[in-house]
C-alpha cells in the first residue's frame, strides 16, 4: 500500500480511531496549531494554554496505535526506501544509536553486571553499545524487532510498558530513545516504568525538540506528544524524574538523564503558551510569506522571463550578496 492510498483511508477512519484527550496537567484549554501530519495525514495539534505543551488532540487510540507498531508498516510508510523489500526494514534508523551510550558513560565508570532495558528497542543498535557492561533486554511490539533481538542475543518481549513485568526486574539503566512522544496513556506508562527501578537506576529519555526544530517535519501522525524543554523537564519532574543532566542530541534532539526521587516545585505557567505562539506565528510568516510567496513570485518570473533569464538573475544576486 502507497502513501496516497493510505493516506485517503486513514483520514476516512481518523475520527473513529482517535479520542479526545485533556493535557498532562489535566488542562482542557487549548488552542490548535495544526490538522495535518507532514505526509498530510490528519493530526489535530494542540497547545496547552496552561502549561504550555504541544499535543495531538484527539489521539489516536491506543488500540491503532499497538497495530499499527505491530505491523511494522510504519516503518514503510515513513521510509520511501523500504517500498521494494522489508528485509532492510530498519534501514537508516542506526545513525543516532550512540547517543545513549554516550550521554551516559561518564556516570558509568568502572561499573558492570548491570542490567540494560531498552522501551521500543526498534533496531535494537542502542542496546548494544552496552554488551560489554551488562545484560541487555529489550521491549518492543515489532516483529523484525523480535527476530533481530533474538539474533542478537538480546533477551526480548513483545508489547509495550506492560511487558517489562515478565522480566522479573530492576533494571540499573532505561533507555526511552525517541519513545514517550509516541506514549498514548504517558502518566500510567511512566508510572509503570518506574516500577522496575532501584534508587540508583539512571534512565536516558531522547526527544525531538521544538525548541530546535519548529517546523512541518516534526509532526508525525504516531507522534502524541511535542516537547519544548521546558514542557519536557516539568512533566518529568511532576511524575518523579529528576534531571540529573539536560542536553542537545544530534543537533535537533533533546536528552534528559533522570534519576527516581521527589518532585521538586517548577514553576511553569501561560507564559510557556505565549512562547510557543510567538514561535508558532514566526514559523506561519516565515512559511507562507517568505517561503511560499517567493516560491509562486519565481514561478511566475520564470514564466515571463524564461528559465535561463531567470537563473543568470539568481546567480548575479547571489554574487552580490556574497560580497
Amino acid at each position: 500500500m502507497d502513501l496516497e492510498i493510505y493516506r485517503e483511508i486513514y483520514n476516512k477512519n481518523y475520527k473513529l480511531n482517535s479520542e479526545k484527550k485533556n493535557c498532562l496537567c489535566g488542562s482542557s484549554l487549548n488552542k490548535t496549531i495544526f490538522k495535518y501530519d507532514r505526509y498530510l495525514l490528519k493530526h489535530k495539534i494542540v497547545v496547552c494554554k496552561n502549561c504550555g505543551l504541544i499535543f495531538s488532540n484527539p489521539m489516536l487510540k491506543k488500540s491503532f496505535i499497538e497495530n499499527f507498531y505491530q505491523s511494522d508498516f510504519y516503518r514503510k510508510l515513513y521510509n520511501h526506501n523500504l517500498k521494494d523489500s522489508y528485509k532492510n526494514i530498519f534501514s537508516h534508523e542506526g545513525d543516532n544509536s550512540d547517543n545513549s551510550y554516550n550521554f551516559l558513560k561518564k556516570f558509568l565508570l568502572q561499573k558492570s553486571k548491570l542490567n540494560v532495558l531498552e522501551i521500543g528497542s526498534g533496531h535494537n543498535a542502542n542496546l548494544l553499545h552496552f554488551k560489554k557492561i551488562g545484560s541487555l533486554f529489550a521491549v518492543d511490539y515489532s516483529n523484525e524487532s523480535k527476530k533481530l533481538a533474538n539474533n542478537l542475543g538480546i533477551k526480548f518481549e513483545q508489547g509495550g510498558v506492560s511487558a517489562v513485568k515478565n522480566f522479573f526486574l530492576k533494571f540499573d539503566i532505561i533507555i526511552l530513545s525517541h519513545v514517550i512522544e509516541h506514549f498514548q496513556e504517558f502518566i500510567n506508562d511512566i508510572n509503570e516504568i518506574k516500577k522496575y527501578t532501584h534508587q540508583n537506576t539512571l534512565i536516558y529519555i531522547e526527544v525531538p525538540s521544538m525548541d530546535l526544530k519548529y517546523n512541518l517535519d516534526q509532526l508525525q501522525n504516531a507522534h502524541n506528544f511535542y516537547f519544548t524543554k521546558n514542557t519536557f523537564l516539568y512533566h518529568l519532574n511532576r511524575l518523579g524524574l529528576i534531571c540529573l543532566e539536560h542536553g542537545t542530541a544530534s543537533g535537533i534532539h533533546q536528552y534528559g538523564i533522570f534519576k527516581i526521587g521527589k518532585s521538586i516545585e517548577i514553576n511553569i505557567n501561560n507564559s510557556e503558551y505565549e512562547r510557543i505562539m510567538k514561535i508558532h506565528k514566526k514559523f506561519f510568516f516565515d512559511f507562507y510569506w517568505k517561503y511560499l510567496l517567493n516560491f509562486y513570485f519565481r514561478m511566475i518570473i520564470k514564466k515571463l522571463v524564461g528559465r535561463k533569464l531567470t537563473s543568470l538573475i539568481k546567480n548575479l544576486m547571489s554574487k552580490i550578496r556574497n560580497k
